[in-house]
């Protein structure tokens, strides 16, 4: 499970969901952790996300990226965890990578 950590992250989550699909990571594979943004706008493009398929998390606390990853750990279920921040942009695919060389329950 991929897990993003964002708040009003409307001109970052954009780009890195675009990044992830063409390494093929599968929609419902994605969660996004919103941390109590305020900006409008990027709340309805998450309602849109969920309707894609995607997990969409809203972190009741502002506990910043290690609460939004801990929130997703709570509420789904995968083996295997990659945390990422909003702005971070994918050039390669590090998952074909990464994935065969952890073993259960690690956090990339």
């Amino acid at each position: 499970m991929v897990v993003i950590a964002s708040y009003n992250g409307l001109n970052f989550v954009p780009p890195l969901l675009s990044d992830l699909a063409t390494f093929n990571v599968p929609n419902n594979k994605i969660c996004v952790v919103d941390n109590r943004s305020n900006n409008e706008e990027f709340l309805k493009y998450l309602d849109t996300l969920k309707e894609q398929g995607y997990n969409v998390l809203h972190n009741p606390r502002s506990t910043y990226a290690l609460g939004a990853f801990k929130l997703a750990i709570d509420n789904l279920k995968d083996d295997v965890w990659f945390g990422m921040q909003d702005s971070y942009r994918i050039k390669q695919d590090i998952f074909s990578y990464v994935i065969p060389r952890l073993t259960d329950k690690n956090m990339y």
